[in-house]
């Protein structure tokens, strides 16, 4: 485990589990802790900076919010480093769309804007193996028995051209967007809208595959539409 004690300063009584909260998100950045690392306890933390374990509660909470841990429950449970830096996206999405802000057409426009660019970009970036990648997540999309995984599989493939366009920021935001159309009626993958993604995505492997990006934003821009005339 990572020392943490070297890095941790006693905060100011006004801002303390804000404090701590940066504190603790300035250790997990700065040396690098990865996924699935376990953070000291509450009990230590709380010695070592010696306030509450209240207060150490309000901070890791605050840290789950925000995606950087994960707090488990139970005798092998405590906090863990998660990096989700798409949790506060996602928040935010669903906090506009349940104030009514915006309307599903929002999000739809959005997806049209990101995912044309980012197939434009991936066309110019597009290796052999980047298309292997792709075929295989488009086969297992029409041979996944279980409907519940299709959406799933679906939203990996899009992912996966948004890692090969290479741009992080576009990746998380479309992610993040991604998973909100599930809480929309009209998501669930009939049999007959498969067959016709599938080939769908077919025709946008073969333009990525040929460097084509007008071509490719064509076919991925025919194929959102298609999946968004299907989210009321």
């Amino acid at each position: 485990m990572k020392s943490f004690e070297n890095f941790l300063v006693p905060p100011k009584k006004e801002t303390l589990s804000a404090n701590i909260a940066a504190q603790l998100k300035n250790i997990i950045l700065k040396q690098k802790l990865k996924k699935g690392d376990k953070l000291p306890t509450e009990r230590a933390l709380a010695e070592n900076l010696q306030v509450s374990r209240v207060v150490i509660k309000q901070s890791l909470l605050s840290l789950e919010q925000s995606g950087f841990i994960e707090i488990k429950p139970g005798p092998k449970g405590g906090s863990f480093v998660k990096k989700d830096f798409t949790k506060p996206i996602k928040i935010f999405f669903q906090d506009i769309n349940l104030n009514n802000d915006v309307s599903i057409d929002d999000f739809k426009e959005l997806r049209n804007i990101l995912e044309s660019a980012v197939a434009r970009s991936a066309a110019g970036k597009a290796s052999p193996a980047d298309v292997e990648i792709l075929t295989a997540i488009n086969e297992s999309f029409i041979e996944e028995k279980n409907k519940q995984l299709h959406g799933e599989i679906n939203n990996k493939f899009h992912l996966e051209i948004a890692k090969i366009a290479g741009n992080p920021i576009i990746t998380n935001l479309l992610k993040s967007l991604l998973e909100l159309f599930f809480y929309y009626p009209g998501t669930s993958v009939s049999s007959s809208f498969l067959k016709v993604a599938y080939q769908d995505h077919i025709e946008l492997i073969e333009a990525l595959a040929q460097h084509d990006p007008d071509r490719a934003e064509k076919k991925i821009y025919k194929n959102i539409v298609r999946q968004n005339g299907r989210v009321k």
